[in-house]
């Protein structure tokens, strides 16, 4: 296809006369930025920022012309979670780079999943309601409270003979009505609590 054919062709130099015949330079020179731009940006795992690394590379063979330009050009586009990582160790060659970006990854995420269980479980206890948590009332009858309040209050004496407080005769004893304190009859069905304190104190 050339005007002037080559005596002998390597497998580098044949990619770039098959750009230069085939590829518009303004195709090549777009690959060529975008090759120079490209960073492990969002969700893009290791393995698919390592791909479109090795796509675009054909682009810019003089930014990665030895296995070290390779190898730190590959690790500067990583994630930062992972660079800061990355970098203390001397690692020199690009395989090296790449395996150890994808241990280190594993390592991040398995991180990032345990502290986001640890936050929704905190989140869910937090948000429950304070009353599940507050101490039950307890149920005091209305007997209990009466009886302790008008013993406390009013310093009425209990009977010995029907074990109420009261004050006076005794209407049991003395065989009278609760209610009126007549003889002859006596009322014995008291209607509710609040008549019964009636009859007792008054």
């Amino acid at each position: 296809m050339k005007e002037e054919p080559e005596p002998t062709i390597i497998w580098d130099r044949f990619l770039v006369v098959f750009r230069e015949k085939y590829i518009p330079q303004s195709v090549q020179d777009a690959k060529y930025a975008e090759f120079y731009r490209l960073k492990q940006w969002g969700q893009m795992s290791v393995t698919e920022y390592e791909v479109e690394f090795t796509r675009l590379s054909q682009y810019g063979k003089h930014l990665i012309s030895t296995e070290n330009l390779k190898a730190r050009r590959f690790k500067e586009g990583l994630h930062p979670d992972i660079r800061d990582v990355i970098l203390p160790i001397r690692l020199v060659t690009y395989t090296d780079i790449v395996d150890r970006a994808m241990i280190v990854e594993r390592n991040v995420n398995s991180r990032k999943k345990f502290t986001e269980k640890k936050k929704r479980r905190f989140d869910n206890f937090d948000g429950k309601k304070s009353s599940d948590f507050s101490p039950k009332k307890q149920n005091a009858g209305p007997s209990n409270v009466g009886r302790q309040n008008n013993n406390r209050g009013n310093k009425v004496p209990r009977c010995n003979t029907c074990g109420s407080f009261h004050s006076g005769e005794c209407r049991k004893a003395a065989g009278t009505c609760f209610n009126c304190g007549e003889g002859g009859h006596m009322k014995r069905i008291v209607l509710n609590w609040c008549e019964l304190e009636r009859i007792r104190y008054h």
